[in-house]
């Protein structure tokens, strides 16, 4: 525009353009067979400014919350949960140099942590002589040992419990002399197996040594 306000021809029309968001991860995984965690994995971003990882975590797949933010370098994350046989859901996505992110309508995974195994079915308790015999059969082959649980009940209201750890599975048989007459005897077993993993108890047997007579 001259200063008697005479406008020139306009310019040429030029196109401008955001930059795009960066591409997401490929190929998401995630483990349903590891003790008290789900390691995650996946493909990276082809994008090549990413500079990290936003990992989103939920229960019930679906209102994600961001989890954690973890570095470009890495594409195995390992959650770490004290619970067996948790399930959780995640999505991945990608952050750029520019703090841009990728879409997160995008593919989740299902991971879990491994489950108990399944308690053992209590066959018998039994006295014989003056020990008490119980016996068992396996129901999980995850087992590699078992607990007892002992109760003594020597009264309605006096109870002591204590738990006999490590019973090998080649056994399936444990006999307890600790016993004496006229005392009430609760047991229930625990399978074990090879991570540490306790079952829940079965029900429990009781038995008794009989008294003594004069």
């Amino acid at each position: 525009v001259t200063f008697k306000y005479i406008k020139s021809l306009p310019s040429k029309v030029v196109q401008a353009k955001t930059k795009p968001l960066p591409i997401g991860v490929q190929e998401l995984h995630a483990t349903i067979d590891l003790a008290k965690k789900i390691i995650v994995k996946w493909e990276p971003s082809p994008t090549n400014d990413i500079v990290s990882y936003n990992i989103y975590r939920s229960s019930k797949n679906k209102n994600f919350e961001l989890f954690d933010n973890i570095n470009v370098k890495n594409t195995i994350y390992t959650d770490l949960i004290n619970k067996d046989g948790a399930a959780l859901f995640y999505k991945i996505t990608a952050v750029d140099k520019d703090g841009l992110e990728s879409r997160r309508k995008t593919k989740t995974i299902r991971g879990t942590t491994l489950s108990k195994p399944t308690k053992p079915i209590f066959e018998s308790a039994t006295i014989k002589g003056k020990k008490a015999i119980l016996e068992w059969s396996p129901s999980d082959k995850r087992a590699v040992s078992y607990n007892i649980i002992k109760t003594v009940r020597s009264g309605y209201f006096s109870k002591k419990k204590s738990v006999v750890k490590n019973v090998k599975t080649i056994d399936l048989r444990f006999e307890d002399t600790e016993i004496l007459p006229g005392i009430i005897y609760e047991y229930a077993i625990e399978a074990v197996d090879i991570n540490g993993i306790v079952s829940e108890r079965t029900t429990s047997t009781s038995v008794a040594l009989p008294k003594i007579s004069n």
